[in-house]
């Protein structure tokens, strides 16, 4: 008897949004209502990773408000920004994932925009341009993130920070060497490429965010470069806009000793992979 063949199963959904969580629970309501309009037609399944911090009697209630295709996974202790990212991206199976920030407000058409860059095979990354939400510590409306560059004295600097948001040139779509993990998409055949490498040299990463690092800071740049040594592009995508209201809570002396730390673990993992490119961009 011929064995009769099986059609490959099609997953439920495009699209993952890995949203980690760490209080702040006002702006998460608003970055989750957001979706629907940012996503347009694109079926997406909301992975919620809960990283045991404040606001839990106010972030249980935006936990019961999700509808069926959302998932809250809850940590039992704080675990950070890398590892929380790891676990929700574990737990969906969808061929696309966006990792994006809880005080992060995409715009109508956001993530349809995004996805339409890896109709090129070679796509790996896709970024988007983010704009200061309204807040006192920062411009309202000008650039936050047009990309990432590595400037004359070695640092790590976000692309046209400050410029206005309709700059000619902060709207050029650009392949960039890194973007930001407050709002990356990526396939997630990249991010299992990029696991299965730290697997081979013996990395005990969670997954393709590096967790050496902690807090939230460079492990997202070093996923960028770790994409594009295993040959795919990195792109900053202009037409895909979002409202980062990063500040809405100062940093802390703490925050900024990790800063460093990470800083210096960047430096001694991937210095040698990064291009001075700033010049492109001003």
């Amino acid at each position: 008897m011929a064995k009769r063949k099986h059609k490959p199963i099609k997953p439920e959904y495009t699209l993952d949004i890995v949203i980690p969580v760490y209080g702040q629970a006002d702006l998460l309501s608003k970055c989750i209502a957001a979706l629907p309009d940012a996503a347009n037609d694109v079926p997406y399944r909301l992975i919620l990773v809960d990283d045991c911090g404040p606001e839990q009697i106010e972030l249980g209630a935006v936990y019961r408000s999700l509808n069926g295709n959302s998932k809250v996974i809850r940590n039992r202790e704080n675990s950070g920004f890398a590892r929380s990212a790891n676990a929700g991206v574990a737990s969906g199976a969808s061929p696309f994932i966006l990792l994006l920030n809880s005080d992060l407000i995409l715009q109508p058409g956001a993530i349809p925009a995004m996805l339409k860059e890896f109709e090129d095979s070679k796509v790996g990354i896709v970024g988007a341009k983010l704009l200061f939400g309204d807040s006192r510590w920062h411009p309202a409306g000008k650039v936050q993130h047009a990309g990432l560059c590595r400037n004359i004295q070695g640092q790590l600097v976000h692309v046209n920070l400050g410029w206005s948001a309709d700059h000619p040139k902060v709207n050029q779509r650009r392949e960039m060497q890194m973007v930001t993990g407050a709002c990356l998409m990526t396939r997630r055949v990249v991010w299992n490429k990029v696991l299965a490498t730290y697997r081979k040299y013996g990395d005990p990463t969670t997954g393709a965010l590096n967790d050496a690092y902690s807090t939230g800071y460079f492990e997202d740049c070093e996923l960028c470069l770790a994409a594009r040594s295993e040959g795919y592009k990195v792109i900053y995508q202009p037409e895909a806009v979002g409202l980062h209201y990063v500040g809405a809570s100062m940093m802390t002396s703490k925050e900024s000793s990790t800063l460093q730390r990470n800083s210096m673990i960047f430096g001694a993992r991937c210095a040698h992979l990064v291009m001075y490119d700033e010049y492109k961009y001003l």
